[in-house]
Order: structure tokens, then C-alpha cells, then sequence
């Protein structure tokens, strides 16, 4: 499975190197570079990981464990937004400012948002599917995600659209890859109607957040671009507010990592 997601996430480079050149696959590194750093936020899955095998090796049932499937990927998908949308606002002025050079990858930056807020929320339904020990079933779902990944970015840049293209069908394969691990690992324990209301519960804070971010970007216009992109965060994080605090009332998730903020804060300064 490792080896399969290594390839889904470096085929794009390769064909972009074979097929535009390796100045075009430059320009795509920096969108590269910033998935490195997202993809740690996956990690609310990859420290429950241990607990889960932990929980699952006492009695083997699938309802002892089955919160595991569930509420990582339901955290991220109302905490990762906020920050991404932050993202897409900064990082064309920070690119200009530091890598002034790689400006033409700055549009595919944006567009991988999309391919990294899913990617965020996948490993969870792996580390759930491997504890029943059926991790071979999700071989097939990497597999066909690989060759629709080289189809579409042949495709697509046969027909012009470049890194940008190949952004895109990064994304859009990321969302297929989620909700088929998601749906397989889902199917253990919920029903038909469970499994799309939890889709619809994960996308629902993304779609409100890319609407929101889309609206400031069209309408903010500043004259000042660092006063423009100030304005565009701190409207974003008001309009988010609403989401985050649902999360909040239903896991604690935001509290809990405010208190632990708080508590290291004081103890640094009672060592000083």
C-alpha cells in the first residue's frame, strides 16, 4: 500500500517531466513542498492508530473501534479548511516575495488544495481496514487510482491546460481515492444512508469554506496587497467561526488543544 501511494503521488511529476519538461515539473515542487508540510495533519488518525489496534486486539469488534473510522476524518474536515483557505490567500503573495521565480506554480498551489484536503482524511479508513487485517482490498482502489491518474494527465495535457491540468486530476483522484478507502472501511458497520450522510457531513465545511474563500477573493480588491490579503484571512476566519465551533461542541477538539496552548504557556513561564 505504501509503495502504491508512493506512486500515485509522484506519477504526475514523471509525466509532467516526460511529456512539458523538468522546468514545468519545477514550477509544480512548490505545490509539492506545501502538500509535505499538510499531510502532517493527517496525523490525528496516525497517533490513533496504536489505540485502535489496541482496542480491537481485546474483543475483535468492529462497534469497539468503528468511532475510529469516524471522528479523525470529521475533525479534519472542519479544522483543515480554515487553514487552507489561508493558504491559497498567502501563498500567491509569499511565492512572489521568495520564489519570485516560480510564480507560474502558484495556480497549481490553489487547486491542490482541493487534492490535499482529501488526502488529509484518507489514511484514517487505511489504518481502520489494515486492523481488520483486510488491507489487500484496498490494492485494487490504488491501483485503479494510479492508472486514472496517468490517463487523465495524459489527457489533459494533451489538450493544453499544463501543471494546471495535472492539479486538477490530482484532486479529483485524491477524492475518488477517499471515498472509496472510506466507503469500504464504512461498510463493516454502517448502512447505505449512514455512509452518505457522513460524506455529505465531510464535504459540507469544505464546499462553505471554497465559497467563502472564492467570494473574498472576487470581491476584496485593496489597494494594498499585504492589507488585502490581511483583510481576506481575518474575514475567513470570522466567516469560519461557525463551522469550528460545531466541531467544538461535538468533539472538544478546539478546547482541548487550547487548554494543552495553555498549559505548556504557563509552564514555560513558571521554568523562566
Amino acid at each position: 500500500l505504501g509503495f502504491l501511494d508512493g506512486i500515485l503521488t509522484s506519477v504526475d511529476r514523471i509525466i509532467i517531466g516526460k511529456m512539458i519538461g523538468v522546468t514545468f515539473v519545477g514550477f509544480y515542487s512548490v505545490s509539492i513542498m506545501t502538500k509535505s508540510y499538510i499531510s502532517q495533519l493527517s496525523s490525528f488518525g496516525t497517533v490513533l492508530f496504536p489505540r485502535l489496534m489496541q482496542v480491537y486486539g481485546k474483543n475483535e469488534k468492529i462497534d469497539d473501534i468503528k468511532k475510529y473510522a469516524i471522528i479523525p476524518q470529521t475533525i479534519n474536515a472542519y479544522t483543515l479548511p480554515l487553514l487552507l483557505g489561508v493558504i491559497f490567500f498567502v501563498s500567491p503573495l509569499l511565492i512572489r516575495l521568495v520564489l519570485p521565480k516560480f510564480v507560474p506554480g502558484i495556480l497549481a498551489i490553489q487547486i491542490l488544495l482541493i487534492d490535499m484536503f482529501f488526502r488529509s482524511c484518507s489514511p484514517q479508513a487505511i489504518h481502520f481496514i489494515t486492523a481488520l487485517k483486510k488491507q489487500v482490498k484496498a490494492i485494487p482502489i490504488l491501483i485503479c487510482a494510479i492508472i486514472l491518474n496517468i490517463i487523465g494527465d495524459f489527457c489533459l495535457i494533451k489538450m493544453g491546460h499544463g501543471i494546471y491540468g495535472v492539479a486538477w486530476v490530482a484532486s479529483v483522484i485524491s477524492f475518488l481515492v477517499f471515498v472509496g478507502l472510506q466507503t469500504y472501511a464504512m461498510m463493516h458497520f454502517a448502512t447505505f444512508k449512514e455512509i452518505v450522510l457522513f460524506f455529505m457531513e465531510i464535504i459540507t465545511p469544505f464546499i462553505y469554506t471554497l465559497v467563502l474563500v472564492l467570494l473574498l477573493e472576487f470581491y476584496i480588491k485593496l489597494p494594498n496587497v499585504y492589507v488585502t490579503v490581511i483583510f481576506k484571512c481575518l474575514l475567513l476566519g470570522i466567516g469560519s467561526l461557525p463551522i469550528l465551533n460545531y466541531i467544538n461542541r461535538k468533539t472538544n477538539v478546539i478546547s482541548l488543544v487550547l487548554d494543552i496552548v495553555k498549559e505548556n504557556t504557563i509552564l514555560k513561564l513558571k521554568r523562566k
